[in-house]
């Protein structure tokens, strides 16, 4: 039954694990419109690379946003963004643009682990999509708590009912500042219509 699975929608697909017990499985296909939502496709060095973009990153140098690949920090694949600065207040915003958008309403997604802010505090830490009907974002920074096992320390953020228009130009993106020492990943981005 898996060969149904090739168009956007809700299938059951039947099975046989073990070559003896009977299985079924609700799927849902789904198209996600954002590139490269793992940080997967990003190349061999740490550096953030197209489609995605580092917009702004205070104090300008390569070590306050990097492309991390420590098995024990990323959440799924094999790489994840990661921010940090150990002796400065930094910022730092990365984004991707997607063009000509397909008409509907969507749901953005994205996981995020970082230090808790009783610890060392972020003072923005936030996902973020800009449509023409405005911009909304969530907000992570007194959610978060800090580092350990993927399943049980990222924090899925959730914006949810984004009209987007016809062929419009969206943004997505992270937005952050944080005080010496904050840290913080982020992985598994997904943009789909609802």
């Amino acid at each position: 039954d898996v060969a149904q699975l090739t168009q956007i929608g809700n299938y059951t697909v039947r099975g046989v694990v073990d070559g003896q017990y009977n299985v079924t499985a609700s799927v849902a296909v789904i198209e996600n419109y954002i590139s490269d939502p793992g940080f997967e496709e990003q190349g061999e060095t740490d550096q953030v690379i197209a489609p995605w973009n580092v917009e702004v990153s205070t104090p300008v140098d390569a070590s306050v946003v990097k492309l991390n690949r420590k098995p024990q920090d990323v959440r799924t694949g094999t790489t994840d963004l990661n921010w940090y600065h150990g002796s400065k207040n930094f910022t730092f915003k990365v984004s991707q643009t997607i063009t000509n958008m397909t008409a509907g309403t969507y749901r953005l997604s994205a996981y995020v682990m970082a230090i808790r802010g009783s610890e060392i505090p972020h003072s923005k830490l936030e996902i973020f999509i800009e449509t023409a009907g405005g911009t909304f974002t969530f907000d992570y920074k007194n959610l978060v708590t800090g580092w350990g096992t993927p399943e049980n320390f990222y924090i899925r953020g959730l914006i949810d009912n984004i009209v987007i228009q016809q062929g419009e130009t969206i943004k997505i993106g992270i937005d952050g500042a944080g005080s010496p020492g904050a840290w913080g990943h982020l992985d598994d981005w997904s943009l789909v219509r609802i």
